[in-house]
Order: C-alpha cells, then structure tokens, then sequence
C-alpha cells in the first residue's frame, strides 16, 4: 500500500516538475539549472574524461543525461517514477532511461566510473544510507 502511495506521489510530482520546467521562460531554465548546473558537471567529467559509462541516479525527466549523451559520454539513466521515464523516453532517444529504485542500482549489474545524483539526495529520506552504500558498490575504481 505504501509502495503504492509512493509511486502515486512521484508520478504526480514528475508530472508537475516537467510541466513547470516546459512553461518557464528560456531566460528562467537557462539561469536556473540548465546554463548554470549542468554545464559545470559536463566541464568537470571532460576534465577528468574516462571512457567508462555514467549512472545519473534519479534523473527525473532526463535532461542532464541527455546533455551529457550529447558531449560523448555513454549514460544510464535511472528514476523511481515510471512517469518521469516515460517523460524522459517520450522526450530523448538517449541515454538508456530504466525505472528503478535508487537501493536496487545493483540490479543493473554494471561498474560505472560516475555516479551522479544530483537531482535525488533531497527526496531521500529512509533509504539514504542504503543508496549510498549502492552507490559505493556500483562505483568502479
């Protein structure tokens, strides 16, 4: 019933966040997260450039991950609400969007070099220290 009352929630929040982001004026995306956040994630993993896949961990309706895909990096996507990925899919071809609990990143069975969360930390309450110890297991060295 919880589990159920949880993705209810999400999808309503998923729906709600992107229609809010497509009715924002371009000024107000490009001064919010789109040309100030993603641009200094994308300058720091070219810095640093590995060959090696990305896992965006809670990428909501995909738009970091496809920026990413854009600039050459091989991205997995993964969101708990199934409407953000249905969002993100019906949006971009790429990067690999999965629906999927933070906790259970390890039913991907891969290694990534990146993980990046920076859209889900906030929205973590119980499970915090479960998706961090997944996260360190799914984190190659």
């Amino acid at each position: 019933m919880i589990n159920q009352l949880s993705k209810l929630i999400w999808a309503l929040q998923s729906k709600k966040y992107h229609k809010t982001i497509k009715n924002l004026t371009k000024k107000s995306i490009e001064s919010i997260y789109h040309n100030q956040l993603i641009p200094k994630i994308a300058s720091l993993l070219k810095k640093n450039r590995t060959n090696d896949s990305i896992l965006d961990l809670g990428c909501g309706d995909g738009y970091l991950s496809n920026q990413l895909t854009k600039i050459g990096f091989s991205v997995d996507a993964v969101d708990y609400s199934p409407t953000a990925i249905s969002i993100a899919k019906k949006t971009y071809s790429q990067p690999n969007f999965y629906t999927l609990n933070a906790e259970k990143i390890y039913k991907l069975n891969k290694k990534y070099k990146v993980i990046i969360a920076c859209q889900l930390m906030h929205s973590l309450s119980n499970g915090l220290e479960i998706t961090i110890s997944q996260i360190e297991k799914n984190v190659s060295t």
